[in-house]
């Protein structure tokens, strides 16, 4: 089967014309600019909401400051929710005064005052957070949060360390999804 060249230039030459491969041209260009605004919008749109982010990081940070603050000032441990009934209590033994061992009891805060701790801290009320974990690490008496705000481009994840005797916010990590 032998291919017919001069059939195959003729036929290339009424499909590739001079108006046809303008009309391509103008819609490469068309096509070529539409991405590049639509590119340009997703990058500004990233770079706003990571200002955002990082805005929200400092405006948690300097509240972890001033949490901290006033604790040193009041020479207290942080004000206490309301006992529930569910409280836990651990014991563990510290070195006393003449180096023995003392038995002390510490109330741990429950799940359910970490998240009214977390969302007081965030400002957000507390059934627009999503918690995807609380857990306590029992060796350090640290609940490890981890909870969203927000969903599609305006969802906000929170990472926190939060001190499971006393209640402050010890580590605050904000990302922007």
């Amino acid at each position: 089967m032998a291919i017919d060249t001069k059939k195959l230039k003729e036929t290339a030459g009424t499909i590739f014309t001079a108006k046809h491969l303008k009309k391509a041209a103008l819609a490469a260009v068309v096509l070529a600019a539409l991405g590049g605004i639509g590119s340009y919008g997703i990058h500004s749109y990233k770079e706003a909401h990571r200002a955002e982010a990082q805005a929200l990081q400092q405006q948690l940070l300097q509240k972890s400051v001033e949490q901290a603050n006033e604790r040193r000032a009041d020479g207290a441990a942080a004000p206490q929710p309301a006992q529930p009934a569910k409280a836990q209590t651990i014991q563990h033994n510290a070195p006393g005064a003449n180096g023995a061992a003392t038995s002390q009891n510490a109330r741990l805060l429950t799940p359910e005052e970490i998240r009214s701790i977390v969302a007081s801290f965030i400002g957000q009320d507390e059934t627009a957070i999503t918690f995807h974990s609380i857990d306590l690490k029992h060796r350090h008496q640290i609940y490890d949060v981890e909870c969203t705000t927000g969903s599609g481009f305006d969802r906000i994840e929170y990472e926190l360390d939060i001190d499971a005797i006393s209640g402050v916010v010890l580590k605050s990590e904000v990302d922007y999804d």
